[in-house]
Protein backbone atom coordinates (compact mmCIF):
# COMPACT_ATOMS: atom_id res chain seq x y z
CA UNK A 1 0.00 0.00 0.00
CA UNK A 2 1.56 3.18 -0.85
CA UNK A 3 1.53 6.14 1.52
CA UNK A 4 -1.49 7.82 -0.02
CA UNK A 5 -3.47 4.94 0.51
CA UNK A 6 -1.94 4.35 4.15
CA UNK A 7 -3.30 8.48 4.97
CA UNK A 8 -6.51 7.71 3.45
CA UNK A 9 -6.73 4.48 5.46
CA UNK A 10 -5.92 6.32 8.80
CA UNK A 11 -8.22 9.39 7.97
CA UNK A 12 -11.31 7.14 7.89
CA UNK A 13 -10.08 5.21 10.89
CA UNK A 14 -10.40 8.76 12.76
CA UNK A 15 -13.46 9.76 10.69
CA UNK A 16 -14.90 6.52 12.43
CA UNK A 17 -13.64 6.79 15.61
CA UNK A 18 -15.16 10.47 15.59
CA UNK A 19 -18.76 8.98 14.35
CA UNK A 20 -18.92 7.06 17.84
CA UNK A 21 -17.83 9.52 20.09
CA UNK A 22 -20.72 10.73 22.72
CA UNK A 23 -21.13 12.81 25.60
CA UNK A 24 -23.32 10.97 27.88
CA UNK A 25 -22.98 7.44 28.43
CA UNK A 26 -26.72 5.19 28.63
CA UNK A 27 -27.28 3.02 31.83
CA UNK A 28 -26.04 0.35 30.38
CA UNK A 29 -22.51 1.71 29.16
CA UNK A 30 -22.39 3.45 32.79
CA UNK A 31 -22.93 -0.53 34.28
CA UNK A 32 -20.07 -1.81 31.55
CA UNK A 33 -17.75 0.67 32.87
CA UNK A 34 -18.25 0.35 36.40
CA UNK A 35 -18.08 -3.37 35.77
CA UNK A 36 -14.65 -2.56 33.93
CA UNK A 37 -13.53 -0.56 36.68
CA UNK A 38 -14.50 -3.00 39.35
CA UNK A 39 -12.31 -5.90 37.55
CA UNK A 40 -9.56 -3.58 37.07
CA UNK A 41 -9.06 -2.83 40.49
CA UNK A 42 -9.41 -6.03 41.38
CA UNK A 43 -6.45 -6.79 38.97
CA UNK A 44 -4.65 -3.80 41.23
CA UNK A 45 -4.71 -1.95 38.04
CA UNK A 46 -5.52 1.09 40.00
CA UNK A 47 -8.05 2.61 37.49
CA UNK A 48 -9.41 5.89 36.73
CA UNK A 49 -12.37 7.68 35.29
CA UNK A 50 -11.88 10.57 32.82
CA UNK A 51 -15.25 11.81 32.66
CA UNK A 52 -14.71 14.39 29.28
CA UNK A 53 -13.50 11.33 27.53
CA UNK A 54 -16.22 8.87 29.23
CA UNK A 55 -13.12 6.82 29.67
CA UNK A 56 -10.98 4.62 32.10
CA UNK A 57 -7.35 4.71 32.26
CA UNK A 58 -4.49 3.04 33.88
CA UNK A 59 -1.09 2.30 33.74
CA UNK A 60 0.87 -1.27 33.51
CA UNK A 61 3.59 -2.37 36.03
CA UNK A 62 5.91 -0.51 33.48
CA UNK A 63 4.41 3.21 33.95
CA UNK A 64 2.79 2.68 30.21
CA UNK A 65 -1.23 4.29 29.86
CA UNK A 66 -4.05 2.41 28.16
CA UNK A 67 -7.42 3.86 27.98
CA UNK A 68 -10.36 2.15 27.81
CA UNK A 69 -13.73 4.18 25.85
CA UNK A 70 -16.96 2.44 25.60
CA UNK A 71 -18.94 3.44 22.62
CA UNK A 72 -22.95 2.28 21.60
CA UNK A 73 -24.96 -1.02 23.13
CA UNK A 74 -25.92 -4.06 21.91
CA UNK A 75 -22.95 -5.03 21.39
CA UNK A 76 -20.91 -2.09 22.82
CA UNK A 77 -17.98 -1.14 20.63
CA UNK A 78 -14.55 -0.88 22.99
CA UNK A 79 -11.52 0.61 22.18
CA UNK A 80 -8.53 -0.27 24.32
CA UNK A 81 -5.85 1.73 23.46
CA UNK A 82 -2.48 1.92 24.35
CA UNK A 83 -0.40 5.54 24.87
CA UNK A 84 1.49 5.50 21.88
CA UNK A 85 4.49 7.51 20.96
CA UNK A 86 5.21 11.46 20.10
CA UNK A 87 7.19 12.44 16.70
CA UNK A 88 8.54 14.92 15.27
CA UNK A 89 7.11 16.69 11.78
CA UNK A 90 10.29 15.27 9.73
CA UNK A 91 9.84 11.46 11.32
CA UNK A 92 6.32 11.68 9.54
CA UNK A 93 7.48 8.98 6.82
CA UNK A 94 8.79 6.59 8.70
CA UNK A 95 5.85 6.87 11.32
CA UNK A 96 3.88 6.29 8.81
CA UNK A 97 5.45 2.82 7.08
CA UNK A 98 5.71 1.73 10.54
CA UNK A 99 2.47 2.42 11.42
CA UNK A 100 1.48 0.31 7.89
CA UNK A 101 3.71 -2.28 7.92
CA UNK A 102 2.13 -3.10 11.83
CA UNK A 103 -1.12 -3.10 10.57
CA UNK A 104 -0.51 -5.58 7.57
CA UNK A 105 1.23 -7.74 10.32
CA UNK A 106 -0.10 -7.45 13.54
CA UNK A 107 -3.81 -9.02 14.68
CA UNK A 108 -6.79 -7.45 15.83
CA UNK A 109 -4.10 -4.20 15.82
CA UNK A 110 -4.71 -0.59 14.17
CA UNK A 111 -1.94 1.52 14.87
CA UNK A 112 -2.52 5.20 13.18
CA UNK A 113 -0.91 8.62 14.04
CA UNK A 114 -2.17 11.99 13.95
CA UNK A 115 0.97 15.01 13.18
CA UNK A 116 2.46 14.31 16.43
CA UNK A 117 1.89 11.11 18.05
CA UNK A 118 1.10 7.31 17.24
CA UNK A 119 -1.97 5.84 18.29
CA UNK A 120 -2.09 1.74 18.94
CA UNK A 121 -5.43 0.29 19.59
CA UNK A 122 -7.82 -2.48 19.76
CA UNK A 123 -11.24 -2.37 18.92
CA UNK A 124 -14.26 -4.81 19.45
CA UNK A 125 -17.68 -5.43 19.72
CA UNK A 126 -18.13 -7.42 23.11
CA UNK A 127 -22.28 -7.99 24.32
CA UNK A 128 -21.06 -7.70 28.33
CA UNK A 129 -18.35 -6.53 30.00
CA UNK A 130 -17.24 -10.52 30.85
CA UNK A 131 -16.87 -10.43 27.08
CA UNK A 132 -13.68 -8.20 27.43
CA UNK A 133 -12.53 -8.82 30.62
CA UNK A 134 -12.18 -12.45 29.01
CA UNK A 135 -9.81 -11.01 26.31
CA UNK A 136 -8.51 -8.20 28.31
CA UNK A 137 -4.82 -10.09 29.35
CA UNK A 138 -4.73 -11.31 25.59
CA UNK A 139 -5.56 -8.12 24.66
CA UNK A 140 -3.29 -5.92 26.67
CA UNK A 141 -0.50 -8.29 25.88
CA UNK A 142 -1.11 -7.73 22.28
CA UNK A 143 -0.81 -4.18 22.97
CA UNK A 144 2.63 -4.65 24.61
CA UNK A 145 3.64 -6.22 21.79
CA UNK A 146 2.78 -4.04 19.27
CA UNK A 147 4.42 -1.23 20.78
CA UNK A 148 8.03 -2.84 20.48
CA UNK A 149 6.93 -4.05 17.01
CA UNK A 150 6.08 -0.46 16.30
CA UNK A 151 9.94 0.68 17.32
CA UNK A 152 11.43 -2.10 15.16
CA UNK A 153 9.51 -1.35 12.49
CA UNK A 154 9.87 2.58 12.58
CA UNK A 155 14.23 2.12 13.14
CA UNK A 156 14.04 0.07 9.84
CA UNK A 157 11.86 2.70 8.00
CA UNK A 158 13.13 5.96 9.30
CA UNK A 159 16.13 6.57 6.93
Amino acid sequence: MNIKKTGLLLLLICMSVALFAQKNMTKKQETFQKSILEFLNEEKLSPATNNAHNAINFQDDEGDNYWILVYQEDPFYVVFQRAGFSFEKHERRGVLLACNELNNYSSAIKAYCNDSEIFIVIEQFVTDAEDFKYVFYRNLELLMDAADDFLEYYNEFKN
